[in-house]
C-alpha cells in the first residue's frame, strides 16, 4: 500500500470558470459543458474528482446543481475520463481534520498543506482543491476496479 501525503502535491494552476447570469439556463449547461470539454481534451486529466451531491432545502439549486453536475459529467464522457465522487463531510474530515470545516478553515488548511495562497480567488477554488487532494490522499484512487 502506497501512503500519499499532502507534500506530494501541488497546485499547477487554479481558476474559475463563470457563465454568464444574463442567459438561459439551456446556454449556461452549454457552456459549462463545452468548457470541461475543452479543458479536458486541453489538459488530459487520467480522472475527474468531483463532490457527491448533497440535498439542501432549496429544489431549484438542487437542479441547476444537477444540471451543472450532469454538463461535467457528460464532458468528461466525451473524454473517456472517469469521474469518481466524495463526501462533503469526508473532504473536510481529510483536509481539516473534523467533518464540518467551514470554507475559511478549507482555506487556511490548503495554504498550509499544499503553500496555495487564495488571494481574491473565491471559496469555490479552495473547494475544489480540498477535493481533489483529499481524494488523492484518501488512497481510494490507488483501488483496482
Amino acid at each position: 500500500m502506497v501512503s500519499l501525503q499532502s507534500k506530494d502535491y501541488k497546485v499547477l494552476d487554479a481558476g474559475v470558470l463563470r457563465t454568464d447570469p444574463k442567459s438561459c439556463s439551456l446556454s449556461r449547461v452549454g457552456a459549462i459543458h463545452h468548457a470541461m470539454y475543452e479543458l479536458a481534451v486541453e489538459l488530459k486529466p487520467n480522472l475527474c474528482v468531483i463532490e457527491s451531491a448533497f440535498f439542501g432545502c432549496n429544489p431549484q439549486s438542487a437542479l441547476k446543481l444537477g444540471q451543472a453536475r450532469g454538463a461535467l459529467m457528460a464532458a468528461m464522457s466525451r473524454c473517456e475520463i472517469p469521474v469518481k465522487e466524495i463526501a462533503p463531510t469526508k473532504v473536510k474530515k481529510i483536509i481539516t481534520g473534523h467533518g464540518h470545516g467551514n470554507k475559511e478553515e478549507i482555506s487556511l488548511a490548503l495554504s498550509r498543506l499544499l503553500q496555495f495562497k487564495k488571494g481574491r480567488l473565491p471559496f469555490d477554488v479552495t473547494d475544489a482543491l480540498a477535493i481533489a487532494l483529499s481524494y488523492g490522499i484518501s488512497g481510494e484512487n490507488l483501488q483496482c476496479d
